[in-house]
């Protein structure tokens, strides 16, 4: 098992705010790079962001992950999720902004994504969640630990998972751009947002195994858990 910070409230986003300012003001870096990531889950958060704009700390933002082969404003984009979510209310402008093109060329648009990261000298915050089956971003079981960014093919559970936010559009599509697990795992500093008692249990005290990506978090060495209650408790007794 790992060491994390945790912290768990009835005010989600609350709590992933006051985490991520801190971790912004930690930092010490003008400008640092953070990762955001889509779904239900940091949706309180980025309400709370939108509610608090002028408080908070200016950043390049790197995307995470993007369905491949489709256009940066499809409805199934989550840069364009995020942006209309979060760096909008923001006015966060295109040049403090890292997206992958789904429409490249994918070894080529990875390699650039790749590139464009170190150049901006490293993540310096990875907010993240986890997926029902221990994926983080589209790194899907199986994975090694030491990836970088790369083309997947999604599994049938993730896809399953995310019809309910694609079928009107035309279906989730089969394959998506990902950072790497190895991508992540250099961030500075990672948060972790989850609603997911089960899974998250099994990735933060079970073993370390690509059969759950999340796993890999425990040999982070800098990992706070932003959870609900129902969360917390399973993850207090365990502790």
């Amino acid at each position: 098992m790992g060491v994390y910070q945790l912290f768990d409230h009835e005010d989600f986003g609350d709590i992933a705010f006051q985490q991520v300012v801190k971790a912004v003001n930690d930092n010490h870096r003008p400008n640092p790079t953070i990762i955001f990531p889509t779904g239900g889950t940091p949706e309180p958060l980025y309400t709370r962001i939108a509610e608090l704009r002028s408080f908070f700390p200016m950043f390049d933002y790197i995307n995470l992950d993007q369905y491949y082969g489709i256009e940066y404003d499809d409805p199934r984009s989550y840069p364009f999720e995020i942006e209309q979510k979060l760096l909008k209310a923001l006015k966060l402008k295109p040049d403090l902004q890292l997206v992958f093109n789904a429409t490249a060329q994918a070894n080529h648009e990875c390699h650039r994504i790749e590139n464009a990261i170190r150049h901006a000298g490293g993540i310096d915050i990875a907010v993240i969640g986890i997926g029902p089956n221990g994926h983080i971003a589209f790194n899907e079981p199986k994975t090694d630990f030491n990836t970088r960014a790369h083309l997947v093919d999604l599994t049938p559970e993730t896809i399953a998972a995310n019809q309910k936010y694609c079928a009107q559009f035309g279906g989730v599509p089969p394959q998506a751009l990902t950072l790497g697990l190895g991508t992540i795992m250099e961030a500075k500093k990672i948060i972790l947002l989850t609603n997911k008692p089960e899974i998250t249990l099994r990735a933060l005290h079970g073993s370390v195994t690509t059969d759950v990506p999340a796993s890999v978090l425990q040999r982070h060495p800098n990992l706070t858990v932003v959870a609900t209650p129902q969360v917390g408790a399973k993850l207090r007794l365990a502790a």
